[in-house]
């Protein structure tokens, strides 16, 4: 869109994000919250809390509409690594690597890991909707859904050096910084992880990973269902809806502040703009006046041509040439006076475009010879013989011929 350009990027997303993964075994739901905020180029982990078998969201969260993300894990969620999807076609490489999972039934994302690998992780609707629902009740900013442990690629940056990453329910291994495997915890022990100088806990470290690329904006995982896709381009529309509305607030402000300086301002001059009104009134009149009398003379003068191109001279010497020796010229106009104007009083009109040949020759062969190869020079467009008479005296013309030149 035409406006997407006129909002910068940073606007596009909030300073500020809570990431819930539930994590979902045998014997209990596990909520972990990872509360990050964006300072500048910085992200900093605020509080990182856990619940079990029910939500507890901070209200102030909820209140100010910090938007959330979900992360959906362990049983229900299903993980598949798979070929690279490259330039074919999701519903295609769905159908060839998980053919027997059904659109209407399951949510399924992407999650592009190299130039030969990826994952698919998948989940019934129902099972999802189940958890979308609450938070809906709770009426939550609901940002994203991701489902399974891939979406810790988001902090790929920062593992470099790493070969083993654990979420808190899986363990990630690392290979030419890609995920290799994603296997589930042998034990119960709890790993720290330091990336970028912030020490994070295993429950919290696909919430990190998640804002990070929430922060920078970076490709969500593909999906071919509506549903989540729609969550996730209505949280960013909405954002640019609120940019815009303060802007247009902003803009609206400053022009009410500056229509009052400016209304100020003037009605201080006002008076004595009106007194020097009165003086120039007459002044304007005769400028009207002028300006009109300009406008009539500079009509005439369009009129008759003289302000386009002018070739007179050229065509001059060109009917000179053509001219036959038998034919003596009398009179030669360019662009003639309109005669046939009784008004006195109306302006003198011209006829732009026209040349007018006057003169004598008593042999009609001549003329006609003469009006043929004037009809053959490029610079004249019409030529007609007005007249043709038979006359001794040499001293008025006997001929007329009307050109009307391109």
């Amino acid at each position: 869109m035409f406006l997407d350009r006129l909002i910068p990027s940073t606007f596009h997303i909030k300073k500020e994000l809570l990431v819930i993964e539930v994590a979902i075994t045998d014997h209990a739901t596990n909520y972990y919250y990872t509360h990050c905020k964006k300072t500048k180029n910085k992200i900093d982990i605020v509080s990182g809390n856990q619940s079990i078998n029910e939500w507890q969201i901070p209200e102030k969260l909820i209140k100010y509409k910090v938007p959330i993300i979900l992360i959906l894990n362990g049983k229900g969620v299903i993980l598949k690594k798979v070929p690279a999807k490259g330039d074919e076609e999701l519903n295609l490489h769905i159908a060839n690597n998980l053919p027997g999972i059904s659109e209407t039934d399951f949510y399924v994302q992407y999650f592009h890991q190299s130039e030969t690998e990826g994952f698919y992780a998948f989940a019934r609707k129902q099972f999802v909707q189940d958890f979308i629902g609450d938070l809906n009740r709770l009426g939550v900013n609901l940002a994203s859904v991701i489902l399974g442990a891939a979406s810790v690629k988001g902090m790929s940056a920062f593992w470099t050096n790493l070969n083993l990453i654990s979420t808190a329910l899986y363990k990630i291994e690392i290979t030419n910084n890609s995920i290799d495997s994603i296997l589930p915890h042998s034990g119960h022990e709890t790993e720290e992880i330091k990336v970028g100088g912030l020490t994070i806990n295993q429950n919290h470290v696909l919430g990190f990973a998640n804002a990070i690329q929430y922060f920078l904006q970076n490709n969500a995982p593909e999906s071919p269902n509506k549903t989540l896709q729609k969550i996730t381009s209505s949280h960013f529309e909405k954002n640019k809806f609120q940019f815009l509305l303060l802007a247009v607030v902003g803009i609206c402000f400053f022009m009410a502040v500056l229509n009052l300086i400016v209304f100020t301002s003037l009605n201080k001059s006002n008076n004595e703009v009106d007194k020097e009104l009165v003086v120039y009134q007459g002044k304007y009149e005769k400028i009207n006046k002028l300006l009109a009398d300009y406008q009539s003379k500079k009509d005439l003068i369009e009129e008759a041509g003289i302000l386009g191109e002018s070739r007179l001279s050229e065509f001059a010497d060109k009917l000179a040439v053509t001219m036959p020796n038998e034919v003596q010229l009398t009179n030669l106009y360019f662009n003639p006076k309109n005669t046939k104007e009784d008004n006195k009083d109306s302006l003198v009109t011209f006829f732009a475009k026209e040349i007018i040949i006057k003169g004598n020759c008593n042999q009609s062969l001549v003329i006609n010879e003469w009006v043929n190869i004037l009809k053959l020079q490029k610079f004249i467009k019409e030529v007609n013989l007005e007249k043709f008479n038979y006359n001794k005296d040499n001293f008025l013309p006997n001929f007329e011929i009307k050109l009307k030149t391109n």
